[in-house]
């Protein structure tokens, strides 16, 4: 008896580690998007800033490494906490499938829509997977009066809540709404002065410069620099020697990072009434980004 316990202690030891080096990644990534910081020591080179800064690195404007973060701290603590051991597998495995759907989830959006990989995101993902097979191992030890069909209906419902929930959210998150005739003039008259915008498709902040002015970004000639986005100019940008995202070129000048409307306007020297026939967005725009 006194082994079978001595194993058990031991499977939540490798459960705790692994769930503490697990924190230690996702609090590394937390501070280094929340602090707009480059990532070191990254084996992919730059995709780990290309990652963590794309539009997808958040939900909710929570990013994604610090919601891995909380579910991380939750399986430390089950496992540290004197629940039954039927009770404690049971919360360590729905928590488990969570972590492990959502790591699933952004690594597919790494591959087939950022078309980068983060290093610290595989090595989280391989963690969590552990944990839970670890986890799915001691079944008939822990918890054997647990049925292990209801247990596999309620992952796969849980893993499709979870996979569904965080790509509606996300997909929200590109929505770019209506325009009032402000931000109509103003996009116009900076079409009409020929500035550009220059950003990538994987940049946040470029999405959010988009929204300040809704769908009247349209009038605006926006060149992507990534060689992946759509209609993709990297050559412009490199000749112009474009080296962060969004930069603003305006009346032969360079503005890097993202600015509100009232700057824009100061900047481009825009007068309200310098625009007419403002009351609506679908005049011929300057582009279609």
């Amino acid at each position: 008896m006194s082994s079978k316990k001595s194993f058990i202690k031991k499977d939540l030891n490798i459960i705790k580690l692994l769930a503490f080096i697990g924190l230690i990644i996702s609090a590394y990534l937390s501070l280094k998007i929340l602090g707009g910081s480059d990532l070191s020591y990254c084996v992919t080179g730059k995709d780990c800033d290309i990652v963590n800064n794309s539009i997808y690195s958040r939900i909710f404007g929570i990013p994604v490494s610090v919601i891995g973060l909380v579910g991380y701290i939750l399986i430390l603590a089950i496992s540290f906490y004197s629940f039954t051991k039927r009770k404690k597998w049971n919360l360590l495995f729905y928590i488990s499938v969570i972590g492990a759907s959502f790591s699933l989830y952004l690594t597919y959006v790494e591959i087939f829509k950022i078309e980068a990989i983060c290093s610290f995101c595989v090595a989280s993902l391989v963690i969590i997977m552990a944990i839970l097979v670890l986890i799915i191992t001691k079944k008939s030890s822990q918890a054997p009066a647990t049925s292990s069909g209801k247990l596999v209906i309620f992952a796969i419902i849980i893993s499709s809540i979870v996979i569904y929930g965080a790509n509606s959210i996300q997909s929200a998150q590109d929505f770019i709404g209506d325009s009032s005739p402000y931000q109509v003039s103003l996009a116009k008259h900076l079409g009409s002065i020929d500035a550009k915008m220059y950003g990538s498709y994987k940049c946040p902040h470029c999405t959010d410069q988009k929204k300040v002015f809704g769908t009247a970004f349209n009038f605006i000639e926006y060149v992507e620099c990534d060689n992946r986005g759509a209609n993709a100019n990297p050559s412009l940008c490199f000749a112009k020697g474009i080296s962060s995202y969004p930069t603003w070129e305006i009346n032969g000048r360079y503005y890097q990072g993202q600015y509100k409307l009232d700057k824009l306007a100061e900047l481009s020297g825009y007068k309200e009434e310098e625009i007419e026939d403002t009351e609506t967005v679908n005049d011929d725009p300057v582009n279609d980004p």
